[in-house]
């Protein structure tokens, strides 16, 4: 039996309730980013056209299985676009290196442009990437979605920190530490 989909203002209105209970309720990191997004119209703004043009995706297939699908592919986009931001967290870079890691994945000649661009590449796509686990979990009653997102975002990390930590090392040292790492 095929069940019929979730509609497009479903999704975003639960998305919206979803950003709301993190500024409220979430992890710290979740209460800091969602509360940043709603208190700045403008950002709101944009995250809420981006969201829908994600939501138009998922809500575009008729049938409940089909929409799972494609939030399972929205939400691997979102973890790919959230991983710069968070290496920049994980990581104790210098200023060089934090210059070098801007200009491998920004086009701006100026480091602190491409900083902000990617903090609130950051803010939108982790709210994104959080709206899709709870339209997952409260919508879709979707049983096999965390799991396997979960053990993917560990692997394409470990593996985005490897690219990163091998694309900055300059000096003989670094280089030494990550040649074992470089070969892979």
């Amino acid at each position: 039996m095929r069940i019929q989909g979730i509609s497009q203002a479903r999704l975003m209105e639960e998305s919206e309730l979803c950003l709301v209970e993190a500024a409220k309720y979430g992890t710290p990191a979740q209460m800091t980013v969602a509360a940043r997004l709603i208190c700045h119209p403008e950002s709101y703004r944009r995250w809420e056209a981006e969201h829908a043009q994600l939501m138009g995706r998922v809500s575009a297939h008729t049938y409940l299985h089909r929409q799972a699908l494609a939030l399972r592919a929205t939400a691997l986009t979102l973890l790919h676009r959230k991983a710069v931001f968070e290496y920049l967290q994980d990581r104790q870079l210098t200023l060089e290196q934090r210059e070098k890691l801007m200009a491998l994945f920004h086009s701006f000649k100026d480091y602190s442009a491409s900083l902000i661009a990617e903090h609130s590449n950051y803010v939108r796509g982790a709210s994104s990437y959080w709206c899709s686990h709870h339209l997952a979990r409260r919508l879709m009653k979707d049983g096999v979605f965390a799991e396997p997102l979960h053990l993917y975002e560990e692997r394409y990390t470990d593996y985005f920190r490897v690219f990163c930590d091998v694309e900055l090392a300059t000096t003989a040292e670094e280089k030494q530490a990550i040649e074992p790492m470089r070969m892979l």
